[in-house]
């Protein structure tokens, strides 16, 4: 008996060491390890998906998804200036519209504009917020906000400038009374008989 109790406290003092390392261990991670595990839940989620499309019953777990975001998060976290982060960002936002959480991937598509003004993708992330709120979550101030900031790019497309200059003139309308307007306009400009 004498030597059952000092050996389990032993064995509770090494445990109790090896538990206070961890945290310590993963503060250390380098960017490179972080991105390897980006990479392998990608490639996983890029399985199951796979998967999805083979059989018809098989469910992606949200779990997983989850697990991905939150590396991608704990990357952009602790390497926010890493040539990296940027994609951190990217695929936190693409992940939540995926599993179908709008309102978070909205949430950071913002801070991809914020942290990087001039993304290579600066127009479909602007064009996402716009649609966000104009069709999901109909906010007048924030699709005129979002239209207003793909108007200030230069060298935009005219038929992109044209499409968010209506879309302002007509901002107290609402996405489904803005389909019913243009209906309207072809359908007048379809029963105008042609100037002989």
């Amino acid at each position: 008996m004498k030597f059952i109790l000092p050996a389990i406290a032993s064995l509770f003092l090494i445990v109790g060491c090896n538990s206070e390392e961890q945290p310590e261990t993963l503060q250390k991670e380098t960017p490179a390890a972080i991105i390897s595990s980006i990479n392998s839940i990608d490639d996983t989620l890029q399985d199951m998906t796979k998967k999805r499309m083979e059989i018809d019953s098989f469910k992606v777990d949200k779990l997983v998804y989850h697990k991905a975001i939150n590396r991608n998060k704990k990357f952009f976290r602790k390497y926010p200036s890493h040539d990296f982060a940027e994609q951190a960002l990217q695929n936190i936002a693409s992940l939540y519209m995926q599993i179908g959480v709008e309102r978070l991937a909205t949430k950071w598509r913002d801070s991809i504009l914020i942290h990087y003004p001039n993304t290579s993708n600066k127009i479909g992330l602007l064009e996402l917020q716009m649609s966000y709120y104009d069709q999901d979550k109909y906010n007048p101030e924030q699709i005129q906000h979002y239209a207003n900031r793909l108007l200030e790019i230069e060298n935009l497309p005219p038929s992109k400038k044209e499409l968010y200059e209506f879309r302002l003139k007509h901002i107290d309308k609402t996405f489904e009374e803005l389909i019913e307007l243009q209906m309207q306009k072809m359908t007048d400009s379809t029963d105008t008989p042609a100037a002989s």
